[in-house]
């Protein structure tokens, strides 16, 4: 019942307020504190608490005068008669509704001036237990209890044990002797169950023309008798109650079964949202190594066509180089052969002066003494021959005697000696030229061995800035690899969420159906109860309203969820057009 409601029931019993003049010590509403206890099940007991909150009985209970009010859809207030204490045992026909108290404290030292106090409880609701009894017996279709059935004609407080069946529509009722006190059909005869307030175990089965007191042995089997008596008559009563109540628990069975998928599916779909979440951040943080990645591509293919153009410019260098190279071979072919030549005249020299030497030789040991002069003379020519100073002492008169045969023979050795020095000029001259030319040979040969070496060195070092040099490109393919493995593992991993949303769509979409039918049949029960609402049961009408309610939610909810799987799928979507950017990049 809505704050509203409450607000004018607080109002329709409140009085008027004490005036300022009254005094200070007044016994007002503002003197004691009040609640209402209760479970809110139709088994436990309600109880109105007051408890004096300032004064010299502060903490100290108070008793209650209370009216007790049963607020149902149909009025606004019943008042429950014969009940005025402070307890209140709710029963069957409290299912449902809610329960209010009207309490006024009492006091015979002092005199309340306040207004009522004013609480309520509920709605009340049935007992667990006994509506899974309920339960077994309308699926059994069999109820038996024993009573107690208040024997009028023999006077007040006369009771005789009977047992009350409840069994293919038909309520009867048999003695110890096992005779048939009464038997009724439940879908022809109109039958009534009145709850006594005042006890909390006797109940009246009355009809037309007849009127049965009951009792039970307490209130939690009075109770049950009644919601079955109840229950069963509407079961009786409804056209196909077998088939509806079969349906009805079907559809409940189904509806929970429902729920539980549906619960599944948003743990799984919150899981599925958790995982997109972080394969987005990866894929955010693939994409931005990828730039870089790009970025560095970008430069070292700017590098490499720098380092293709220096290799063009070194290759066109290393052709002249090559040409100077093989000049200078050449050159040196020409000067070795030259200088081999030059050796050879040298040793052919050296050979016939030292002929000539040995002949020179001989002839002077061939020598008589009557011409000692003239083997003098030929020392001379030989010392001057041979570079050396003889120590021989030549006479005058021989000097003189061969003084024409010297100046002949001088000139004509004048002659070979300029020869001679000619020749040792040309061969020191020659020997001059082959160790220039083999210093500059040696020095050429050094320079290009070092800008052969740069250039390797250089060369190397543009490799390994393109890429090339073996082990850039192992770690380079290894980390290229790496990245294509995890942007492989990520498309795989999108490719099964994606396909887990589409068997969770298509389940819900079954669920949806499958809720759909079942709201439509428990619209048409609706309808057939509502056409005979004249023989149908209040109890069992509010437990059909209460489960088409679950199931407008139900389906409320799954259109929520379809929203919800609308979103994440736009959100795949988007996924899959960043891996189709990457795939195409790369």
């Amino acid at each position: 019942m809505s704050e509203e409601n409450a607000r004018k029931r607080f109002n329709i019993f409140k009085k008027k307020q004490a005036t300022p003049d009254e005094g200070s010590d007044t016994f007002d509403e503002s003197s004691f504190s009040f609640e209402l206890k209760s479970n809110n099940l139709n088994t436990c007991i309600i109880e109105a608490n007051a408890t004096m909150k300032k004064g010299k009985n502060i903490g100290m209970p108070l008793p209650l005068k209370c009216t007790w009010y049963r607020a149902t859809d149909e009025k606004e207030f019943v008042t429950i008669e014969g009940i005025t204490g402070a307890f209140y045992q709710p029963n069957a026909d409290d299912i449902g509704c809610k329960i209010c108290v009207h309490a006024v404290p009492v006091s015979e030292v002092q005199e309340y001036t306040g207004m009522p106090a004013f609480s309520e409880v509920g709605p009340i609701q049935i007992d667990p237990e006994i509506q899974s009894q309920v339960q077994d017996f309308l699926a059994k279709n069999y109820a038996t209890f024993v009573l107690s059935l208040n024997q009028a004609d023999k006077g007040p407080g006369s009771f005789k044990s009977v047992h009350l069946v409840i069994e293919n529509g038909t309520l009867s009722a048999t003695n110890a002797e096992n005779e048939q006190v009464f038997n009724f059909n439940l879908s022809l005869d109109e039958i009534k169950i009145i709850i006594n307030y005042k006890s909390h175990s006797s109940f009246a089965i009355c009809g037309k023309n007849f009127k049965y007191d009951f009792n039970a042995n307490r209130s939690y089997e009075r109770d049950l008798v009644t919601i079955c008596i109840r229950m069963f008559t509407s079961k009786a009563q409804s056209t196909g109650s077998t088939e509806i109540l079969l349906k009805n628990q079907q559809l409940s069975q189904r509806l929970f079964e429902a729920n539980k998928n549906y619960e599944q599916c948003l743990i799984t779909i919150k899981g599925l949202e958790e995982e997109a979440e972080i394969k987005l951040n990866e894929l955010h943080y693939y994409q931005s190594h990828y730039h870089e990645l790009e970025k560095d591509f970008r430069e070292l293919k700017e590098s490499q066509q720098k380092i293709i153009q220096q290799n063009e410019n070194y290759g066109s260098e290393m052709v002249f180089l090559r040409k100077d190279l093989m000049l200078y071979k050449e050159q040196c072919a020409l000067l070795e052969k030259k200088v081999n030549d030059l050796l050879l005249e040298e040793e052919k020299s050296k050979i016939l002066l030292s002929n000539l030497h040995e002949e020179l030789t001989s002839l002077i040991k061939s020598m008589s003494c009557s011409t000692c002069k003239i083997d003098e003379r030929l020392y001379m020519i030989i010392d001057t021959i041979t570079g050396e100073k003889s120590s021989r002492h030549h006479s005058s008169k021989a000097s003189s005697y061969f003084s024409q045969q010297e100046e002949t023979q001088e000139a004509s050795e004048k002659d070979k000696f300029e020869d001679i020095d000619y020749y040792k000029n040309q061969l020191k001259q020659l020997k001059d030229e082959f160790s220039e030319i083999l210093n500059k040979c040696e020095a050429e040969k050094n320079f290009y061995k070092r800008k052969a070496e740069s250039l390797a060195t250089e060369n190397d070092k543009l490799l390994s800035k393109l890429g090339k040099n073996p082990k850039d490109i192992s770690e380079f393919a290894a980390e290229k690899t790496a990245f294509e493995e995890q942007k492989l593992k990520l498309i795989k991993e999108v490719e099964e969420s994606k396909k887990r949303i589409n068997e969770l769509e298509n389940m819900i979409k079954i669920n949806k159906r499958k809720l759909d039918d079942e709201i439509e049949r428990s619209f048409e029960l609706r309808k057939i109860i509502q056409n005979k609402g004249s023989n149908s049961n209040a109890d069992y009408q509010r437990i059909v309203n209460s489960l088409t309610q679950t199931l407008t939610d139900r389906d409320e909810e799954l259109r929520q969820q379809k929203k919800l799987n609308k979103d994440f799928m736009n959100r795949i979507a988007q996924l899959e057009a960043l891996l189709s950017v990457i795939t195409e990049k790369s």
